[in-house]
């Protein structure tokens, strides 16, 4: 199976990637690497031999043959949209509020550790690694005719490792533009 994941290098995108990747499925992403946190994510993903990158969705079209059941993820600021070729699939999802390893720290307007908790219950953000679980199976067995659904289980104990590790993350290997 082909994905296409656009754009791959923003952290929702690649996160996308790195949980498409370890499933085993070969990921074509799309992404004009325009800043520094671009090229750190791409030492990540960008030697997996399952991993392909193009500048603009056109290089892939020159490049790579389609796939039949090839399915595209897009992230438009908000939803992702998934499409296919197989009977013209195309759905959109609406998001939860995600936080995750390499969010823009800015759009949470917080400056430590405890505001960051804080900003995730208010917003009742979601792990981004948890709302994969449900969403990476979805993907892969699109064709089941059912709905994308998604109930977030909160576990406390696991929540507060998540913001934690989140934060340490954004907090101190954030690249410089």
């Amino acid at each position: 199976m082909l994905v296409t994941v656009k754009p791959c290098f923003h952290w929702i995108g690649y996160h996308i990637c790195s949980a498409l990747l370890q499933e085993g499925v070969h990921v074509v992403g799309i992404d004009r690497m325009e800043n520094c946190l671009s090229d750190e994510l791409y030492m990540y993903i960008g030697r997996n031999s399952n991993f392909q990158h193009f500048y603009h969705i056109e290089d892939k079209e020159n490049h790579i043959h389609h796939n039949d059941g090839e399915k595209t993820v897009k992230y438009d600021g908000k939803n992702l949209i998934i499409e296919t070729d197989q009977g013209g699939w195309r759905e959109s999802i609406d998001l939860p509020r995600l936080y995750g390893e390499w969010m823009d720290i800015p759009q949470t307007e917080v400056e430590t550790e405890r505001e960051f908790q804080q900003w995730i219950q208010h917003s009742e953000a979601v792990y981004i690694g948890d709302f994969l679980k449900s969403f990476i199976p979805y993907l892969l067995e699109r064709g089941n005719n059912r709905d994308f659904s998604f109930a977030p289980v909160f576990d406390n104990e696991k929540e507060e490792k998540n913001i934690h590790a989140t934060w340490k993350n954004i907090h101190f290997s954030k690249p410089m533009d």
